[in-house]
């Protein structure tokens, strides 16, 4: 992530040039809500132990529950009908008439009105009969209207098909056909259709998203041009690109290509060749929701050579709860900090090497979370997803950061109701190739608490928004998390290796209060310099869990050129 941003108005279509289908991506406008999707399995109460009371309901603007089966009689069924709906838990709502955690789910919803729930269909190994349930306009009838009742009698909000996959590619025991392309399509129209009739009925929106995979060959097998149409969003699986059938060691989930080394499919292998293909083939870039893998794959017998990266190997290690496949959860709690951490600069993905084990562990951490919302944001992608929240750690580490990623952006004009009238300075210093910003706002005749700064130690975000002539031009934001630090009992400061380098929020007595916040950016993201004549240049700080904000505005400049922007009041 680089929180110090350009808005779409200046040259966001410059930052992802390289790399992914420009024209395409800056055709439209960025949306105004972009979603956090957390999928959550049904068979996470077991092993892991991670009930949905347990889910970060604030961060997250779609629960995907996984998964409704596909039965042979080509109808949707419970897969696990204890979980789903037997399960019982302690202060159930007696007005809910089922229990499990499709209770829960209904809970969860009525304490978080945000929050949409949605039934997801098939998955990995539940799609055995999904070209069956495709195959004729009468089979197709008979599923829609299961899954349509299903979902309606568990107060769920929409439908996802997860049909991994039609034509080839999924499990060998699969029933597939020619086909299937075709049928996918008409499918998802016809559940459409009857998704938008049953609207009135049942008081609310019903959405219908896809799960389409990041890979060429199984990608060519969905017709995205027609599927686009009809879906609110699609959910691109942009992971599982490499892994033990790879030649070498490689990243299993890499924003950008490697480079040097890499295996050549990482050229065509990572999420932003993957969005721009999604893209060009014909889904409007705002209903792509790059999904993040919670988990990491590993990799043994690997030698020193590169720090284990793009190395022979020979086998997977045993894995959290499946051979070479690693939980989040389990990476933070008992490997980062054993095994030596390594970051790839050109592929903003992380890798774990131990030399001594021999392993090698590619997964994603909050440092390539970021940057793949920062990307998101500027591709103008509809958000962020996560395959599957109970991998995540018990903080929800992945999941505040996929939230604070993509949430809490500037608005494309300053936001009204903000004031401040005590004294502020902007500074920006740019050599064209990287720029500082810093903002200092202080001594106010007015009182503050911290009240008003919400939780940033847990789950707020901070924005400043920079605007000149009432266009949003820069960002700077503060995530939620370690990086902050309770300063005394009315404040927090804020420290970071980060594009966000320092920060201090104090509050209290007039003379007390003080927002300051050091950012610095790349060269793609320098706010334009020399700003506008006649000089209009507004500074916000507002945060997305509480309605309070600052504002300063700025019509006269110590310095404003293309170097150096000073203004003070």
């Amino acid at each position: 992530m680089r929180p110090f941003t350009t808005s779409p108005a200046t040259n966001l279509c410059a930052a992802v040039a390289s790399t992914v289908a420009t024209a395409t991506l800056c055709a439209a406008a960025p949306p105004a809500d972009r979603r956090v999707v957390a999928y959550y399995p049904s068979w996470a109460i077991y092993a892991r132990d991670v009930h949905v009371a347990d889910l970060p309901a604030e961060q997250t603007s779609d629960l995907v529950y996984a998964f409704a089966d596909v039965s042979a009689d080509g109808e949707c069924a419970h897969f696990d009908r204890f979980a789903d709906v037997e399960q019982v838990y302690p202060g159930e709502d007696p007005a809910i008439p089922y229990s499990g955690n499709f209770g829960q789910l209904t809970e969860l919803k009525a304490a978080h009105p945000h929050l949409r729930t949605v039934l997801s269909v098939g998955g990995w190994t539940l799609s055995t009969h999904f070209s069956d349930a495709a195959a004729s306009p009468a089979a197709r009838e008979d599923f829609i209207e299961s899954c349509v009742a299903m979902m309606l009698a568990y107060g769920f909000d929409g439908l996802d098909f997860d049909w991994e996959f039609p034509v080839s590619g999924g499990l060998p025991t699969n029933v597939t056909r020619p086909e299937d392309r075709e049928n996918l399509t008409a499918l998802v129209a016809a559940t459409r259709a009857r998704l938008d009739a049953e609207e009135i009925s049942a008081g609310r929106p019903l959405s219908l998203s896809l799960a389409v995979p990041a890979v060429p060959a199984l990608a060519a097998n969905f017709d995205l041009a027609a599927l686009a149409d009809d879906v609110d969003w699609v959910f691109l699986m942009a992971y599982d690109l490499q892994g033990p059938w790879s030649p070498v060691t490689a990243f299993a989930a890499p924003l950008f290509a490697p480079g040097d080394g890499a295996p050549a499919s990482s050229d065509t292998l990572n999420a932003a060749a993957a969005v721009a293909r999604t893209v060009d083939a014909g889904v409007p870039s705002d209903k792509v929701v790059l999904g993040v893998p919670l988990f990491g794959r590993g990799f043994s017998n690997v030698g020193a050579d590169a720090d284990g990266l793009f190395q022979p190997f020979s086998g997977v290690p045993e894995g959290t709860y499946e051979a070479g496949i690693f939980d989040y959860a389990d990476l933070a709690a008992n490997y980062v900090g054993w095994f030596d951490r390594f970051w790839h600069d050109d592929a903003r993905a992380p890798w774990l090497h131990h030399p001594i084990r021999r392993e090698f562990i590619s997964y994603d951490d909050r440092d390539s979370v970021l940057a793949k919302g920062g990307f998101a944001v500027d591709a103008n992608l509809g958000g962020l997803g996560a395959w599957q929240v109970a991998m995540d750690d018990p903080a929800f580490t992945l999941t505040h950061a996929m939230h604070g990623a993509v949430a809490a952006n500037c608005p494309a004009q300053p936001r009204e109701g903000c004031a401040w009238t005590g004294k502020a300075k902007l500074s920006i210093v740019s050599d064209g190739t990287e720029a500082r910003m810093r903002v200092l706002l202080a001594r106010t005749p007015q009182a503050h608490t911290t009240d008003e700064l919400g939780a940033p130690t847990e789950r707020t975000t901070h924005t400043v928004c920079v605007y000149d002539t009432a266009t949003a031009v820069a960002q700077a934001k503060l995530l939620p998390g370690p990086d902050w630090k309770a300063a005394g009992p009315s404040g927090y400061k804020f420290r970071s290796n980060g594009p966000v380098a320092r920060a201090k929020f104090a509050v209290g007595s007039p003379k007390r209060t003080k927002f300051v916040v050091n950012a610095r950016g790349t060269g793609e993201l320098v706010p334009p310099l020399p700003m506008q004549s006649p000089l209009q240049v507004t500074v916000q700080v507002a945060n997305n869990t509480t309605d309070a904000c600052w504002q300063s505005e700025f019509q006269t400049a110590a310095r404003n050129s293309a170097e150096r922007f000073v203004a003070k009041r």
